[in-house]
């Protein structure tokens, strides 16, 4: 997955990559795979174009900005909300992790009897201490 996330960059773009995005995510394109695969054909003609507007101050190289922007969503709409999905993924699941092993040290089998509001005001104030330094 994360091959295909750097393609994301205008930079970075790879053909072969965007159109196995576009295959592992149809139903994103509500069924219109022609019309993506059209789209990342236009972007690979048009790349240095779209790479200028990527680098121009407005954008600054960030994707989000660069994928709602009003000429790339306009030219390339299934690849923008593609982008867009798969931007919002975490990248990681260290924090729900970190959560559970939090709960795993809190409940633990000398602490059976306390009660659901105790344990989340505990895990509260566990994981929030941090904040307060």
């Amino acid at each position: 997955m994360t091959i295909h996330i750097s393609c994301l960059n205008p930079n970075n773009f790879i053909f072969d990559n965007w159109n196995s995005l576009g295959e592992k995510y149809t139903h994103l394109m509500n069924g219109n795979f022609s019309l993506f695969y059209k789209q990342i054909q236009k972007f690979e003609t048009e790349k240095e174009s779209n790479v200028k507007i990527f680098e121009s101050k407005e954008i600054s190289n960030d994707l989000i900005k660069f994928y709602n922007h009003k000429t790339i969503k306009e030219k390339y709409g299934l690849m923008a909300k593609l982008s867009n999905s798969l931007l919002c993924l975490p990248f990681s699941n260290s924090e729900i992790e970190r959560i559970f092993s939090q709960f795993k040290l809190t409940k633990t089998q000398l602490r059976t009897s306390l009660s659901d509001d105790t344990v989340e005001g505990l895990m509260l104030w566990k994981m929030n201490s941090g904040l307060l330094d």
